[in-house]
């Protein structure tokens, strides 16, 4: 998945087709095609994502074409040299789509771009789009691991207030009844957020240097179906949106350092994405916070991102911030270039406009014993959770779903994206209810009315009556969390949780829901 940033909310580019187009709407793209006079005999169709509007289009374009006009023909050679690169002519229809995707209809599925970016043809058709939108399983609250309670909310409760990035948005949401409203971020992913919701489950709330999950948000056809979460709002830029010249403190070195040990050594989990992208500064505490666990886990030979090391992370991390060089800015240093660096303190020059509260050379030995530290003390594991209760669907049996979903070293429960994961279309063909994320972009949005997480405003969406933050309380025996109950009757929650096991093995196995519709209730067309 390529990811391509322009002036507006980013693009990203899933996969392509040589030849993936067919039927009546292939003949008809071509057609346009033809009516241009163009050569038709290579050509792309490729899956775009527009994080803005949350919509996916496929699109059809051609290569080997001079698709910009050029005042001079070896400005035009040039071109054509440089579009053999494949994320050269990627770049090039980002930026086209970016010129035009605000001002297609907002139903519209397919295009295609001819010369110099123009749009020579659109499908609104779901029907003859040739990628289906795949409508991914999502868990229930059930299945959760939470080792404490959670507030839940619905999709529909939460209020967008702006976009961060791919799949992360700033929200509003009500917290009493007398309407008390609270800023939070709101995390999604497609298919779903599992692992990072599993990890920070167990990480200890209100840390003062890790992010932590304030809510889990469940989609608002059956309210039980988990998308997402929300954590607190920072209101400071990542550093790595910081100006040479913002001032970095010893002391902030040292708490991150503090973080990887608790994370390591306390729970055996690594961060595995540890950047200046991930780090910020809370303007209230004047505290490091470490954000985005949604690629952690744990770290053995072999196991996910085993080459994305904390530790050597923090070798290029602290090497950056101190010469700006760009060497490692993308890229781990391997075991030979790591060692390089430590040895030679002559390497780290401090950059002209970088500022310190120490000299760079207190920073260097700081780190330098730090990993000499960490290098002779092995990570603890971590205690396996109980796996999750009663998992069944009909399409997957209990050993074939142990086999592909377990993490048997840790006991969780990695990916539930396969089990349960159906067509949209089929779906929506037979009035079946589907989860959709479109949205607005932000240019044609109504600054007068209260757009939704859904993408729809409020006015457009069904009211949620008497609902405001519910709880997932964890059985005390199994850890599984119950039914959300309102927030606002703490009583009811013991009452739940002491009955949790019969609730549940009544709703798993007696309920016919669950007997041939649990995956389409929950995203997925297990039925069929």
């Amino acid at each position: 998945m390529t990811k391509l940033t322009l002036d507006r909310t980013p693009f990203y580019r899933f996969h392509w087709f040589s030849d993936s187009w067919s039927g009546p709407e292939r003949d008809e793209a071509l057609n346009a095609l033809r009516d241009e006079e163009a050569s038709i005999d290579n050509y792309r169709v490729e899956v775009w994502f527009d994080s803005d509007s949350n919509r996916a289009f496929d699109v059809l374009y051609l290569r080997g074409e001079p698709l910009p006009l050029f005042e001079k023909e070896e400005d035009r050679s040039a071109f054509e040299e440089a579009c053999r690169d494949d994320e050269t002519e990627a770049h090039t229809i980002c930026s086209f789509l970016c010129d035009v995707v605000d001002e297609l209809p907002p139903n519209t599925h397919a295009l295609i771009l001819g010369h110099r970016g123009k749009v020579l043809w659109t499908s609104t058709d779901q029907e003859g789009d040739f990628c289906d939108v795949q409508e991914p399983y999502k868990p229930s609250i059930h299945q959760y691991q939470l080792a404490r309670p959670f507030p839940t909310l619905l999709r529909s409760q939460l209020t967008l207030t702006g976009r961060l990035g791919r799949f992360v948005d700033k929200v509003t949401y009500r917290t009493s009844q007398w309407g008390d409203e609270k800023t939070a971020v709101f995390k999604y992913s497609h298919p779903t957020p599992w692992c990072e919701i599993q990890t920070l489950a167990q990480l200890p709330a209100h840390h003062p240097h890790m992010i932590s999950m304030e809510c889990i948000v469940l989609e608002e056809l059956t309210g039980l179906g988990v998308i997402g979460f929300t954590t607190r709002f920072i209101d400071t830029p990542t550093m790595d949106r910081w100006p040479p010249s913002r001032p970095f403190k010893l002391r902030w070195l040292q708490e991150l350092m503090g973080v990887l040990d608790e994370l390591h050594l306390q729970y055996g989990i690594h961060h595995l994405d540890l950047t200046d992208r991930n780090l910020v500064i809370d303007p209230d505490t004047d505290k490091l916070v470490v954000i985005d666990f949604g690629l952690s886990g744990t770290h053995k030979p072999g196991g996910f991102r085993y080459d994305w090391d904390d530790l050597k992370a923090m070798v290029a991390f602290l090497y950056h911030r101190i010469t700006l060089d760009s060497k490692y800015k993308d890229r781990l240093p391997d075991a030979a270039e790591e060692a390089s660096l430590l040895l030679a303190w002559d390497r780290w020059v401090k950059h002209p406009d970088v500022v310190l509260d120490h000299d760079a050379v207190i920073f260097y030995d700081e780190l330098v014993a730090w990993l000499k530290k960490r290098r002779q003390t092995p990570p603890a594991a971590p205690q396996p959770p109980p796996p999750p209760h009663q998992i069944t669907t009909r399409r997957w049996p209990p050993s074939h779903l142990k086999d592909e979903v377990f993490d048997e070293r840790t006991g969780l429960m990695m990916d539930l994206c396969a089990p349960g994961s159906g067509s949209r279309k089929r779906r929506q063909k037979f009035g079946r209810p589907a989860l959709t994320w479109h949205r607005p972009p932000q240019s044609k949005v109504d600054p007068v009315r209260r757009l939704l997480a859904t993408g729809r405003y409020a006015d457009e969406e069904e009211a949620v009556s008497g609902r405001h933050v519910a709880i997932a309380v964890p059985d005390p025996k199994l850890g599984f969390p119950q039914p959300p109950v309102s927030a606002f009757n703490a009583a009811a929650a013991a009452t739940a949780s002491a009955s949790g096991s019969r609730k549940r093995k009544r709703i798993f196995n007696d309920s016919p829901l669950v007997s041939g519709e649990v995956g389409e209730a929950f995203g997925g067309n297990t039925a069929v």
